[in-house]
């Protein structure tokens, strides 16, 4: 597998998309190549190579090759598939609320949080599909009922980064049209504005329901940033720590995969994942290959925003991905959706049968 990803590595650099991944490439061969050398086959080198090819092959192979089937087939699977999770999530909501038995048990004092972050990212791009697709694919005046019930279900579902992600790559989405959101859909405007004031009514009548509470206890942890005992505080704590690990060389292309994540936190040792893709990135691909990287996405986005056809689904797609790395990591999903966004946006001037929309 190294030596296939090496051999494309060093193929050809037609662009700067080739060039940027490339040397990421590169850094993540000779991570783990020295991780293979100095920690063995151990569990810890397993899980942290499983994880980053995990996300670094899709990537890879989608943007070296592209979707091999129709777009159509494609929206139409999606679709299929988000339904049937829509119906999930409120078969599992019902039972709780309704009945008080849990149908999953992801984590004890988060009955409502049925699905982990992983899927609960793809809902959130799904909606900002969905989003786009209604405002200026369709054309309509506003959002319809089913993307709503969407963003209603990325609330109930209470990842916070997941909500920050989702909500930073709507906006987004709205500022690069801004000029056809003011002229085009004074509705949705509309829309936005009822929908603020119905969550306003919603959370001061039904503050004491058991629903409305599990989705409060999740926000107030944004309150909690700069407090020790917080969840981001805590993992700011953990990330300084993870950071302050890193030394001399280790700086420019990071500890060899297996390494783990420890530091001593709190009277105690750490011995977990960062919750952060840019704290594991830089521990392991060190500063050269998160600057490729970074740049890789940043390269990305600036294609996305002034693409020709002012198509602007891609750029914020990624600014959602990049707001998500800041609490989680790397998945496979989310590398197949990165590869396929830069095969269309380095290829942009092949005419496509499954034209898509980035």
């Amino acid at each position: 597998m190294l030596g296939v990803l090496l051999i494309k590595g060093v193929k050809i650099y037609r662009t700067k998309f080739d060039l940027l991944l490339g040397l990421t490439v590169y850094v993540l061969i000779i991570s783990t190549v020295l991780g293979m050398l100095t920690n063995g086959f151990s569990f810890e080198f397993i899980g942290e190579v499983r994880k980053f090819y995990y996300f670094f092959i899709p990537i890879l192979y989608f943007y070296n090759r592209g979707l091999e089937v129709s777009i159509k087939k494609v929206i139409v699977f999606s679709d299929r598939l988000m339904n049937l999770m829509l119906v999930y999530f409120g078969v599992c909501w019902l039972s709780y609320l309704v009945l008080g038995v849990e149908l999953t048990n992801l984590e004890n004092d988060k009955p409502l949080r049925v699905v982990a972050s992983d899927y609960a990212i793809l809902v959130a791009i799904y909606t900002l599909w969905c989003i786009y697709r209604d405002l200026f694919i369709f054309k309509a005046r506003r959002i319809r009922f089913r993307t709503l019930l969407f963003v209603i279900s990325i609330v109930i579902l209470q990842h916070n980064s997941v909500w920050m992600a989702t909500l930073i790559g709507s906006i987004s989405l709205l500022l690069l049209k801004y000029k056809e959101m003011i002229i085009r859909r004074p509705k949705f405007l509309l829309q936005i504005i009822i929908a603020a004031l119905s969550v306003a009514l919603i959370l001061s009548l039904f503050k004491d329901t058991l629903l409305i509470q599990n989705i409060l206890d999740t926000s107030n942890k944004f309150n909690d940033i700069n407090q020790d005992t917080g969840t981001f505080g805590t993992r700011m704590d953990v990330w300084k720590g993870l950071i302050g690990s890193i030394n001399g060389n280790e700086w420019l292309i990071g500890q060899a995969f297996g390494s783990g994540y420890h530091v001593w936190y709190r009277n105690s040792l750490w011995n977990n994942s960062p919750h952060s893709g840019y704290v594991e990135g830089l521990m392991r691909v060190g500063f050269l290959g998160m600057s490729c990287w970074i740049g890789f996405m940043i390269y990305l986005l600036k294609k996305s925003i002034f693409n020709a056809r002012n198509r602007v689904l891609g750029a914020s797609i990624i600014i959602a991905i990049l707001v998500y790395w800041v609490s989680y990591s790397y998945t496979l999903e989310c590398g197949a959706i990165v590869g396929c966004i830069a095969h269309h946006l380095r290829n942009k001037k092949v005419v496509y049968k499954n034209d898509l929309v980035f």
